[in-house]
């Protein structure tokens, strides 16, 4: 049983019988599916939609189904006549051969069929409806609202695909531009990282210069947004490392060096750190949390000539690095949150040669790739590399090899997204995926950057082996 009709009066989904060529857009906003089997014909979207699902999914993803009515209201065309849309989430697939059913077994799989009169999504999971909403809706974009009668059948290469986020500077309609994008290149998770630009209470020691800050009302409207495309949060904190704008210009005496907080001073934790979890947590009702942890600086002459580090300062010794791992790991450990950080202080060039082109991100020396084995098998370790041509990433094999979970971490080299995405998904244990990160904000002169990232990577992840 399909549940309760959910009937958007004024958007209805009409499709008249088609046979002439339709144009293209330049960009392709969705993944290539795996199975496609069309002919010829072609028919046509009207301006609206009636759509047939449950009230699970049409609450569920209530934003989803907006913009596809808002999507079809654009590229079709105007017509009185009434047509649905169906969205049915079921085990059974009957008309199908057994290899299309194998298909459809997989994690988040989809069936997307467009007939002449009719068009069904059906899923055996509400993930996989969605993801098939998205094709739909891409397809509608690409073609101008025409689309190919037949039918289609995809899933995912790898079950974790994330987009990783830093917001400032960024308006809300570009938020959930990129958000909307991610959906229909079919990401499932948003580590969001959070410093500037929100007027969060446990923030308010930052100075935002931006003159249009968001409101904690603002941020928990685009929460509910996100959630309603679909995406997972993983809030952010840039903790330990990168502290020279989060703790050090606000509370010195809580800093080791000009870069680096203390872990000793463990009022720190209780008068900053723990009040900007504890509040990312409630406001996103995330079970994951990213402590950041990158890069912590001393490794390096640049970070002296580049006065990263003041001269004379030392880089924090690995046990304290540890210390607050484990502190971090403990507090949200009794919360139920599972910890994710990035990897780069737990491996040396020494060790791993052939990575030496894969980014400046082998940063465990003077002790630091020791505490490898030592830290909690329950973090989520991030293995990021974002240069180079290379086809093997033995760092995130020995991390996935030692019990812990691992997902690939990639930037803007298309060349390093494919290979390592094809890297991970050949793993035979603990690869949980691939992220794809932007490390700009989402409006301004890199916004086209950013969504150019999006689109490469979302792709690349869908379809990486």
């Amino acid at each position: 049983m399909i549940g309760l009709k959910y009937v958007l009066a004024v958007f209805v989904v009409f499709f008249t019988l088609y046979t002439t060529a339709c144009a293209k857009s330049a960009d392709v906003l969705h993944p290539k599916p795996k199975f496609i089997e069309n002919n010829s014909m072609k028919v046509q979207v009207g301006q609206a939609i009636v759509l047939d699902s449950s009230k699970e999914f049409f609450n569920k993803y209530k934003e989803s189904v907006n913009s596809l009515t808002h999507t079809a209201a654009k590229y079709g065309e105007k017509t009185q006549n009434l047509f649905k849309v169906t969205v049915l989430k079921t085990e059974q697939f009957p008309h199908l051969n057994e290899m299309q059913r194998v298909y459809l077994n997989k994690p988040e799989a989809y069936l997307l069929e467009v007939k002449t009169n009719s068009v069904v999504i059906s899923a055996k999971t509400d993930r996989g409806l969605l993801n098939g909403l998205s094709t739909l809706e891409a397809l509608t974009e690409e073609q101008q609202g025409s689309l190919s009668l037949g039918k289609t059948i995809d899933y995912p290469d790898l079950k974790m695909r994330v987009l990783h986020i830093s917001m400032w500077p960024c308006t809300l309609e570009d938020f959930k531009e990129t958000i909307r994008l991610a959906r229909l290149e079919h990401f499932n998770t948003l580590i969001w990282l959070n410093h500037f630009g929100v007027e969060l209470n446990s923030l308010r020691h930052l100075k935002i210069n931006n003159i249009n800050p968001w409101t904690i009302e603002q941020f928990k409207e685009m929460v509910a947004y996100v959630k309603q495309n679909g995406l997972e949060i993983i809030p952010e904190l840039k903790l330990l490392s990168h502290q020279d704008k989060f703790i050090g210009e606000y509370y010195s005496q809580y800093m080791f060096n000009k870069a680096t907080y203390d872990p000793r001073k463990k009022a720190l934790y209780k008068e900053v750190v723990f009040p900007d979890i504890d509040e990312l947590l409630l406001l996103t009702g995330a079970t994951k949390f990213h402590i950041g942890h990158d890069e912590v600086a001393g490794w390096s002459e640049w970070h002296y000539r580049t006065k990263v580090l003041n001269k004379g300062e030392q880089q924090l010794p690995p046990e304290l690095f540890f210390e607050d791992i484990l502190t971090l790991h403990a507090y949200l450990k009794q919360k139920d949150i599972e910890t994710w950080m990035w990897s780069d202080m737990f491996y040396t060039k020494e060790e791993f040669p052939s990575m030496k082109k894969a980014g400046a991100n082998l940063n465990g020396m003077n002790g630091y790739a020791e505490l490898r084995s030592k830290i909690p098998k329950d973090i989520v370790l991030n293995v990021w590399h974002y240069r180079g041509k290379q086809d093997a990433f033995p760092t995130a094999k020995v991390l996935a090899n030692d019990g812990y979970k691992v997902l690939g971490a990639t930037w803007k080299f298309e060349d390093t997204t494919v290979n390592y995405a094809r890297y991970i998904s050949g793993l035979p244990q603990n690869a949980e995926g691939m992220i794809a990160t932007t490390w700009y904000g989402l409006s301004g002169e890199k916004k086209i950057e950013v969504q150019d990232i999006i689109k490469f990577s979302g792709k690349t992840f869908w379809n990486a082996k």
